[in-house]
């Protein structure tokens, strides 16, 4: 049994232009925070784009649980348990955005299973 296995991978991105303007690193951390803007302004780096198609997809499925568990949180006595878990769900995507963030600072491509898949396909500039 191998117990290298990751729920992710690191990939080193080569460095090169932004259509923004912007330094490659700069425009990935930012593409995180600010992930709808840069799929529409940014459109000749593949690396940035897929930042932000990526913080698309994690701040999407981070606001359906949140709904989610709001729901559930309105039931009397199991809603404190679902008040907890939404609490430490959003804890944990803000840390999650915080470190793709720092990894997309260090020209890393932070790749999981399923997201990434989609957010690769999606990143192509000429869609």
């Amino acid at each position: 049994m191998n117990s290298n296995k990751r729920f992710f991978l690191i990939v080193d991105v080569a460095d090169s232009s932004c259509s923004t303007g912007l330094d490659q690193k700069t425009a990935g951390i930012l593409a995180y925070l600010f992930g709808i803007v840069f799929i529409f302004i940014e459109s000749e780096n593949r690396f940035v784009r897929y930042c932000a198609v990526q913080s698309l997809f994690l701040w999407a499925a981070w606001m359906l649980l949140f709904i989610a568990l709001s729901v559930f949180s309105a039931f009397p006595l199991i809603g404190m348990i679902f008040e907890l878990v939404r609490a430490l769900m959003s804890l944990i995507v803000l840390v999650t955005i915080a470190g793709l963030a720092v990894m997309a600072g260090k020209n890393k491509k932070v790749m999981f299973p399923f997201v990434s898949r989609y957010a690769d396909e999606w990143s192509d500039p000429d869609l």
